[in-house]
């Protein structure tokens, strides 16, 4: 896939992700699947991973030279009861997926391919972000089907 490929799917992952999150109701919203997250946590781990995502493509961009990609504990954030996963309202969380997905697109519209030795040994963080966004769908889609 070329980089306007992946910067299609990008987009086209975050308007189905969006479009997927307004299909969530109050009767829906915290169904659990058997050893899997509720919607709620879905959305709220996504707003977070997103936020990570979009400082990591900045830090990639304005620091190229020993720039670390750190990791974090998403289990962790998840059994945070500060952090609210389990009870939180999700507006706020798809307000922040949102902004950030587009904030990185509006970096990304623009972007072409470097040389630099941080594009040729990472991996690909669009194409990895818009698969990302495709998995996190049908999450949402699972925990909300008996509803529909």
């Amino acid at each position: 896939m070329s980089l306007n490929d992946d910067v299609a799917a990008y987009s086209m992952a975050t308007s189905q992700f969006l479009h997927d999150a307004e299909i969530v109701n109050d009767d829906n919203l915290d169904r659990h699947v058997e050893g899997g997250w509720s919607a709620r946590q879905v959305i709220h781990h996504i707003a977070d991973s997103e936020a990570q995502s979009y400082a990591r493509l900045r830090r990639l961009l304005a620091e190229p030279a020993g720039s670390v990609i750190q990791g974090y504990d998403e289990a962790a954030w998840a059994e945070c009861p500060q952090l609210g996963y389990r009870d939180l309202p999700v507006v706020h969380s798809l307000e922040v997926f949102k902004a950030v997905r587009l904030a990185s697109l509006d970096v990304l519209d623009g972007f072409e391919r470097s040389t630099s030795s941080v594009t040729a040994n990472t991996p690909n963080p669009v194409a990895t972000r818009s698969r990302r966004g495709s998995r996190s769908t049908p999450n949402i889609r699972t925990r909300t089907a008996h509803n529909s």
